[in-house]
C-alpha cells in the first residue's frame, strides 16, 4: 500500500507494516508511507556500504560494483578467512581486473541486509538474480537517475550516501577532546580543519576508511607493508607508505596501556 489509508484496491501501508510487525520500526524513523519506506531502505543500503568500506579499505568505485556473491570464506592454513571478491582499475592502466580484499567477520550482518535490500530493489524494478556474479549487490532503485557500467550493463548501480546514513544510524559519533589531540598527532593539519570540534558530529568519508586502516595496520606491527599494498590496491609501496605516514603517533589499538585491560585473542588473530 502506497498510503496510510486503505486504497480503492489492496490495503493500507499501516495495515501492511502491521502484518509484517514493522509498526514499531516505521514509527521510530518517521515513515509513513512506501515512499519513505523505500528512502530508508536506501539509507540502510548506504550503512551496509559505509561497512564494506570499514572493514575492507575499498575505494568507494571499487565497493560500488561488488556482485551479488562478492562477499566470500575462503580455508587458508585449516584457517577460516573472509574475502570480498570484487574489481579494481588501478592496477592494468584503466581496465577493470578482479581483485580479493580480505575483510573481517563484522560484514556477515551487513552483507546478509544488503543481499536482503538487494532481493526488493530488484523486485520493485521487474528484475531478478539470474547470475549471482553478474548482479549487483548496490543496486539503484529510489531514484530516477541511472548508472550502469559494461561489468553490469543490464542493471543501474548505486553509489550509497554514506554520510546521509552514517548521520541517520550513528548519530552518537561526537568528536572528543581525545580524537582531536590524536587527529593533531597524526597529522598536524587537520587542527585546522573547521568541521572538527569537540561536540560536533564526526562526518564519516569513505576515502577516511582506507586512510585509517593504512594508519593502524602499520602502527600495529602485525601487517607488513607489501601486504597492505595489496589490501590497499596500490601499485607502489610508496603510496602506501604516504597514507600510512604519521602512524608512529596514532594508537595502538591492539595493545592496552593498562596492564588490567586484555584484548580479545580473536579480534588481534583476524587484525
Amino acid at each position: 500500500g502506497c498510503s496510510g489509508y486503505r486504497a480503492k484496491k489492496g490495503i493500507s501501508f499501516n495495515e501492511t507494516i502491521e502484518k509484517f510487525g514493522l509498526t514499531d520500526f516505521c514509527n521510530k524513523y518517521e515513515v509513513t508511507n512506501k515512499q519513505k519506506f523505500t528512502y530508508l531502505l536506501k539509507d540502510i543500503q548506504g550503512f551496509c556500504f559505509a561497512y564494506f568500506l570499514c572493514f575492507t579499505g575499498m575505494r568507494e568505485n571499487e565497493c560500488g560494483i561488488c556482485a551479488f556473491n562478492a562477499f566470500q570464506t575462503k580455508k587458508v592454513q585449516n584457517n577460516i578467512v573472509y574475502c570480498i571478491e570484487s574489481h579494481t582499475s588501478k592496477l592494468v592502466g584503466l581496465k577493470h581486473v578482479k581483485a580479493l580484499w580480505v575483510t573481517s567477520k563484522n560484514l556477515i550482518s551487513a552483507n546478509e541486509v544488503a543481499q536482503s535490500i538487494c532481493k526488493i530493489g530488484l523486485k520493485l524494478l521487474g528484475l531478478q538474480i539470474i547470475d549471482e556474479s553478474k548482479t549487483p549487490l548496490f543496486i539503484s532503485f529510489a531514484f530516477s537517475v541511472e548508472v550502469r557500467t559494461n561489468i553490469y550493463p543490464d542493471f543501474p548501480l548505486a553509489l550509497p550516501d554514506i554520510v546521509k546514513s552514517t548521520k541517520k544510524f550513528m548519530p552518537d559519533v561526537i568528536v572528543s577532546q581525545s580524537d582531536v589531540d590524536e587527529i593533531a598527532k597524526v597529522n598536524a593539519n587537520y587542527i585546522f580543519d573547521k568541521s572538527i570540534k569537540i561536540g560536533s558530529k564526526w562526518h564519516f568519508k569513505t576515502h577516511q576508511f582506507r586512510r585509517s586502516l593504512a594508519i593502524y595496520c602499520a602502527r600495529s606491527g602485525l601487517v607488513s607493508l607489501p601486504a597492505l599494498t595489496n589490501q590497499l590496491k596500490h601499485i607502489e609501496t610508496d603510496m602506501t607508505a604516504y597514507y600510512a605516514n604519521g602512524a608512529m603517533f596514532a594508537k595502538n589499538i591492539i595493545e592496552a596501556i593498562d596492564p588490567e585491560i586484555t584484548f580479545d585473542e580473536d579480534f588481534i588473530k583476524e587484525f
